[in-house]
């Protein structure tokens, strides 16, 4: 039986986006690839932007979700060569 640890040293980052439509983007190119990945967001905002409160003022709404593949770590050269085919903006 494979441990948790072993499971989770097994994979490694590909991308670390604030951008979705790149995000978007390498996720449906290593789908179509056939290259397992997993997802992981982190919210960076403040939970009371909408609300106006004073705290949020100057915080830009587009970094405050940030975007990462991870690829497992035996895939990662085909993983790069997918995500360099995939550029959303070039």
């Amino acid at each position: 039986m494979r441990s948790f640890l072993t499971d989770l040293l097994a994979w490694t980052e590909l991308l670390a986006t604030f951008d979705v439509a790149c995000f978007a983007a390498v996720s449906e190119s290593l789908r179509r690839a056939g290259i397992p990945f997993r997802t992981r967001t982190t919210v960076f905002g403040h939970g009371t932007r909408r609300g106006g409160t004073l705290s949020a003022l100057g915080e830009k709404p587009e970094y405050s979700t940030q975007y990462r593949i991870l690829v497992k770590k035996a895939d990662l050269s085909a993983a790069r060569n997918v995500q360099r085919n995939s550029r959303v903006g070039d």
